[in-house]
């Protein structure tokens, strides 16, 4: 299981990421300091580790909102922000926290 598309969107220091894996098992995220490898990672943890993995301040500074989608199949995860330490997320086809704990246990992220 592998994670086939990440988009993000006022995120931290991203103003808009979108990654497309195109069936590749391994995608590798490059490139010079400040260039939002991290903000990647950290979006891709805040839509799939559940409440307690979200920083508060993940809203880009000065933007209304933001969020985070990750699809893996056809399971697709959204954790839209709406304002500071404002939230919500949702998960498609409708499998709830289930499904996102056994998404979430069946990666490693190195």
């Amino acid at each position: 299981m592998h994670i086939d598309r990440v988009y993000v969107r006022a995120i931290q220091a991203a103003r808009e990421v979108e990654i497309i894996s195109a069936g590749q098992d391994v995608v590798e995220l490059a490139g010079p300091n400040e260039s939002g490898k991290t903000t990647t990672m950290d979006a891709v943890c805040y839509a799939l580790c559940g409440a307690a993995g979200v920083n508060p301040d993940a809203l880009r500074h000065g933007e209304p909102d933001g969020e985070v989608t990750v699809e893996v199949g056809d399971l697709i995860v959204t954790r839209r922000f709406d304002g500071p330490g404002k939230g919500r997320l949702t998960i498609k086809p409708s499998g709830g926290q289930r499904d996102l704990d056994a998404l979430y246990s069946s990666f490693s992220f190195a």
